[in-house]
Parts: C-alpha cells; sequence; structure tokens
C-alpha cells in the first residue's frame, strides 16, 4: 500500500489492547480472524462515543467486531490505524454456556504472568513469549499452591515455564485458558 492508502474494513475481529505507560500511542487492535496470524493495527475513532467503547474495551479480553476504514503508514500503533465507525462487542449472557473447545497439552511454553487493568472482566493473562511473536491467554489451575504462584508472579516481569493443558474457546482471557499443573520460574 502506498502512504496514507485506505481500504474499508468490516467485520474484522478480535480485542482492543492498552500499549505500556509512557509509550507514544495508548492502544492497538489485535486482529484475530485469520488463524493463528495474528495482526496488530493502531485504532481510534473520529466519533466520542465510539473513543469511549475502545477504551472502555481496553484489556477487557473482549472479542470485539469491528468496521470502518483502515489507514496505513499513518502515525500510529504499528504504521497502521483503524478509523472506527462501529464497534459490535461478542457478549456471553450471565446464564449461558460456553462449550468449551479443543484441548492441548502444553509443555514449556514460556513468558510472562500480567495483571489486566482494574475492572477487567478477568484479573490476569499469561503472555506466550516463546513463538517469536507474542500471544495472550488466560490463566488459572485448579491447584490451590499454583494458583497463589500465579497470583505471586503477575507483573514481575518474570519468565515462567508453564506446564498443563490448553482449553480454547472458554470465558477467559482471549477465548483460552491455559490450565497449569506447573510453573517453573526462570532465575
Amino acid at each position: 500500500m502506498t502512504p496514507g492508502a485506505t481500504e474499508e474494513i468490516a467485520d474484522w475481529w478480535g480485542v482492543i489492547k492498552s500499549n505500556p505507560p509512557g509509550a507514544q500511542f495508548d492502544d492497538y487492535f489485535v486482529r484475530q480472524d485469520l488463524g493463528q496470524n495474528y495482526i496488530y493495527f493502531g485504532i481510534d475513532s473520529m466519533d466520542p462515543a465510539v473513543q469511549a467503547q475502545i477504551v472502555a474495551l481496553r484489556d477487557s479480553g473482549k472479542i470485539v467486531h469491528l468496521y470502518g476504514t483502515l489507514f496505513s503508514n499513518v502515525p500510529d500503533s504499528y504504521g497502521s490505524q483503524i478509523q472506527v465507525d462501529r464497534i459490535e462487542v461478542e457478549e456471553q449472557d450471565a446464564g449461558s454456556f460456553m462449550p468449551p473447545g479443543a484441548t492441548e497439552e502444553i509443555v514449556d511454553w514460556w513468558g510472562v504472568i500480567k495483571s489486566t487493568a482494574p475492572g477487567a472482566q478477568y484479573d490476569d493473562y499469561f503472555e506466550r513469549q516463546d513463538l517469536g511473536q507474542i500471544i495472550y491467554f488466560g490463566i488459572d489451575s485448579m491447584d490451590p499452591a499454583v494458583q497463589a504462584q500465579i497470583k505471586a508472579l503477575r507483573d514481575s516481569g518474570k519468565i515462567v515455564h508453564l506446564y498443563g493443558t490448553l482449553i480454547s474457546n472458554v470465558p477467559d482471557y482471549n477465548g483460552s485458558q491455559v490450565q497449569v499443573d506447573r510453573i517453573e520460574v526462570e532465575e
């Protein structure tokens, strides 16, 4: 695309994330409707109501569907920006059942455990870093000792190695959850 080229977008889905404090831009969109290949875009809106929605959805883990215009080669996160006209949020009814998807045993996935923003639907997530790109998963454990370890490691910056089971299509951060049996912490 040439500088400033535009493309209309419809029903791109993914999650809205915050950049770290002090970053030049405050947030970005992680497009997830292309399978395992996540693509990152800056995100904004000219509509104050949609801007407020973007801010409210940051780091919530909620899947959003975007409609608007993609601008390439512009000053925003990842050199692009989605100017959003409309956001649709995937909602789960309070009593609804979300059948779990596939499960996969995991061995030695490594990354860091982070807290979500105050007021977010879920309290933490795992940022997997061993694939050359960062992928986000909900994280929990059935073992109270491992639960305590997860809580203690949040935002510590320590690299952890996880062993357990990945469960997809569950109500947790990014629609997935690593059910941890064991954590090893790099010293």
